[in-house]
């Protein structure tokens, strides 16, 4: 562990936890707001709010699946994998101002 906070290692090992944070606490930050988000724009709960809810989560399986067997290719890497994701989720985010 102390390896990691060596002088060749500090920087990149600070990087990476500040991002791993990140992207946990907006991963559940989003994941939370959902259903408040969803009871908001229906007015109240419905049918169709648990199957987008059941949608979303069951997305998740293939995505992991994706990212297990995509990680340690050299093809695509670690950081080109993870280039690609922030890369959807810009296009993502861009997509939603355009609807809404």
């Amino acid at each position: 562990m102390l390896d990691l906070f060596n002088e060749k290692y500090c920087v990149i090992t600070s990087i990476l936890w500040v991002d791993w944070f990140g992207n946990i606490f907006i991963y559940y930050g989003l994941i939370f707001m959902i259903p408040i988000t969803l009871y908001l724009i229906n007015g109240g709960e419905s049918e169709e709010d648990l199957v987008i809810l059941i949608v979303i989560a069951a997305a998740e399986i293939p995505a992991a699946l994706v990212c297990y067997l995509l990680v340690d290719r050299k093809e695509f890497g670690r950081k080109n994998l993870m280039a690609m994701g922030y890369a959807c989720v810009i296009f993502v985010l861009f997509l939603g101002v355009a609807i809404f």
